[in-house]
């Protein structure tokens, strides 16, 4: 990644962790985007030839429209997390299927709440305002759908969660109920192996 355009360069420390190695241009959403420059986690991978869905407030529409328009990304400026605005319906309308990086600023909780779970995330990025009961109930929500806590980057939140380029259909969550499966099996061959192995001793 050559350029960064992150406040803390949370940009890099992403693409650095987890897209260093990725063949293929991914998919973003970006709720509270600014201006789409400045402070922005997406745009650098956008010069990539990543594209996706652009969210701002009315007043900052414009110019983020005008700063990353014609490079294959879809543009809101409904307020997301509300009744009005909830984030399976624009996710929806955007025939999203699954997101290479979700990255979230303010309003973290109610947006997460409105979520499709169904819809695979590779990495989130969340901007938290001063809020401490808000942040333990995002965590609580992605902990209980399969995403684990990689970093606190400057205040950014990463989260982990599926390798979306070499997705299978499988949802984090589902994927770790299928390893313990296998690990249950494992452990019943095991047992089995060292029960014959006693009663062989024992003849």
């Amino acid at each position: 990644m050559k350029d960064s355009y992150s406040r803390h360069a949370e940009d890099r420390f992403i693409y650095d962790h987890f897209f260093a190695d990725r063949m293929n241009p991914g998919f973003y959403v970006d709720l509270g985007a600014g201006n789409g420059i400045e402070n922005n986690h997406t745009l650098a991978f956008q010069n990539l030839g990543w594209k996706g869905i652009l969210q701002e407030t009315p007043d900052l529409l414009n110019d983020l429209t005008e700063n990353r328009y014609g490079k294959g990304n879809k543009f809101t400026d409904i307020y997301v997390g509300t009744e009005k605005g909830k984030l399976n319906d624009i996710l929806k309308a955007a025939k999203t299927t699954a997101v290479d990086l979700f990255c979230i600023k303010g309003n973290v909780t109610n947006i997460l709440k409105q979520m499709n779970w169904d819809v695979p995330v590779g990495v989130w990025c969340i901007n938290f305002e001063k809020d401490h009961e808000a942040r333990e109930q995002t965590s609580e929500l992605l902990k209980m759908h399969g995403y684990t806590l990689y970093a606190n980057y400057h205040g950014s939140e990463i989260w982990k969660g599926t390798d979306l380029e070499n997705f299978n259909g499988e949802t984090m969550v589902e994927k770790s109920k299928k390893v313990s499966a296998k690990t249950t099996a494992m452990r019943v061959l095991v047992l089995f192996a060292v029960t014959e192995l006693i009663l062989n001793i024992g003849k």
